[in-house]
Order: structure tokens, then C-alpha cells, then sequence
């Protein structure tokens, strides 16, 4: 699975020239002509015309985003084997429309589109997500079972950003606190999300949040001490992830600028994953 934002203003039509280079010319070429994109969107693509790059999926070969959200499952192992690995795709800026309460509230609030965006967009999201939770697996109970939400937001971090976010965009922080209590309740393995720039791994209510979001730009600060949900954090590369599933552990590699592994992490079922304070 690649899951990639294309910073940092969004881009205003199919025709934008940032989905070539931004995109075209570096991730197929580097990773293969016949592998698949699925994008999550990001904030500063709602900054734009979001609609496009859904559109975009029409014209590329590469890039998969069917719709704002939506869900994608994999067998995992053996196809014979009937485990299955299902990850539920949200909008974190879409979901966000749900708990705002007012001007002011939101990250870029002026800049959105309230069709896709606001109140009643983010209330349908959030039905949707609730579904896609409880929808059964084929092979209900299987080992080999994985379900995985990711979102561009983070809703747990250790990050510096984090903290100062939940002061300035009480919309967001809302969302964050919903969205924690809700993976748990549905048992959610892990939550993946990028907007941090840091490299993170931290366990709540048997939630396993893993945080990847050194593409590129700046790196971000983290809290000091940490969070006492924290099991890894880094914030001194650039990079990329790597992520593998099998039956007990989705495995983590965060890599450096040039394919070295900096860390790999064994990521358990919910409820596996203990936290730890770090020094």
C-alpha cells in the first residue's frame, strides 16, 4: 500500500502541472510502473479543488482515489488462507466538519469548500466510518484479520505541532478525541496518518498509532518528556515507511533518505501493543 499527499497548495484542476512533477515523474518511476497509489487527502489539498484529485484517478494508471474515502482490503498470506487485511480510508479534514461549532475553529476554515467539508459532510463521513467498523469479515474471528483506518491527521502524537493544534483548532481536537474513543470501541488495530513530521508508534486503549510524515518540508519538534502512550519516536530524518502484514504483526520499517532501515517495529493485533515512557 502507498499512501502519499501532494503538498503544499492543492492542486486546481486535472490539468494541474504538480500531479506530473509532484507526482508522475517521482513515485512510478522509483517504484514500479504497475504499482498502485492510494492517496489520503490532506489539508492543504482541501485548499484547492479537492474534487480533482478524485478526477484524476480517470487519467492516471498510477494513482487510485475513487472517491474522498473509501476502503481497500487485501488478502493477507495465502489467498487460500482467508485472512484479510482491511483499511478504511477517511478524509480527516471531511470528518473534521462534524465537530465544528463555529467560526475560527478549523485549520484553513476560510479556504474550505463546505460541500464536501462542512457539517452535514463530515456527519455523513462519520456515518460511513461507523459502518465500515462494524461490517463483518468474511472469515469473522481469522487470525490473519486486520482492520486499519488511516487518515492525513493524526489522532494521537507526540509532537510539539500536536499540542499547540489542540489550543488553536478546537474542531480538531474534538475530532481527535471522537475518532480515539470510536477505534477503540471497534477494536482498530492501527491508526496510520502522516501531517506530523516525525516518525512515531504509540499505544492507547489497544490502539496502535503509527505516525509517518517525513516525505519532506520540515521536521517537526517533539514533546519532552513524551507522551506516556509512546513506544518510538524519531524526528531527525527524512524517509519514507514500509509496511508489511502477516498473520501476528503488521511489520514498520521507517526508512532514511537513501533506503537505509532506521527502525523496524513489530506491530501486534489491538490490544497487543504496550506503552512505554521514554527516556
Amino acid at each position: 500500500i502507498t499512501y502519499i499527499c501532494v503538498p503544499p497548495s492543492g492542486v486546481r484542476s486535472v490539468t494541474d502541472p504538480q500531479f506530473e512533477s509532484k507526482f508522475e515523474k517521482l513515485y512510478p518511476p522509483a517504484l514500479g510502473p504497475d504499482r498502485p497509489f492510494y492517496p489520503t487527502i490532506g489539508d492543504h489539498d482541501h485548499c484547492q479543488n479537492a474534487s480533482a484529485l478524485v478526477a484524476y484517478t480517470q487519467k492516471s494508471k498510477h494513482w487510485k482515489l475513487p472517491s474522498f474515502y473509501y476502503t481497500l482490503e487485501f488478502p493477507v498470506g495465502n489467498s487460500s488462507s482467508g485472512g484479510l487485511l482491511r483499511v478504511v480510508i477517511i478524509d480527516s479534514v471531511g470528518l473534521e466538519g462534524a465537530f465544528t461549532e463555529g467560526p475560527n475553529d478549523r485549520r484553513f476554515q476560510t479556504e474550505l469548500n463546505p460541500a464536501v467539508t462542512g457539517p452535514e459532510a463530515g456527519r455523513e463521513q462519520m456515518r460511513w466510518l461507523r459502518e465500515e467498523l462494524t461490517r463483518p469479515f468474511p472469515s469473522p474471528g481469522h487470525p490473519a484479520n486486520w482492520l486499519v483506518v488511516m487518515g492525513h491527521r493524526p489522532v494521537l502524537s507526540g509532537s510539539m505541532r500536536f499540542i499547540r493544534d489542540a489550543a488553536e483548532f478546537p474542531a480538531e481536537n474534538r475530532m481527535r478525541k471522537a475518532l480515539r474513543e470510536l477505534l477503540s470501541k471497534h477494536k482498530v488495530d492501527v491508526y496510520l496518518n502522516g501531517h506530523d513530521h516525525t516518525t512515531q508508534w504509540l499505544c492507547a486503549e489497544g490502539v496502535s498509532y503509527v505516525v509517518n510524515g517525513i516525505g519532506g518540508y520540515e521536521l517537526h519538534a517533539l514533546a519532552k518528556p513524551p507522551p506516556l502512550e509512546t513506544v518510538y519516536q524519531n524526528n531527525t530524518h527524512f524517509g519514507f515507511a514500509l509496511h508489511q502484514v502477516s498473520q501476528e504483526f503488521m511489520s514498520v520499517a521507517f526508512m532514511n533518505g537513501d533506503g537505509f532501515i532506521v527502525k523496524t517495529l513489530n506491530i501486534p493485533h489491538y490490544g497487543g501493543c504496550i506503552a512505554q515512557l521514554l527516556p
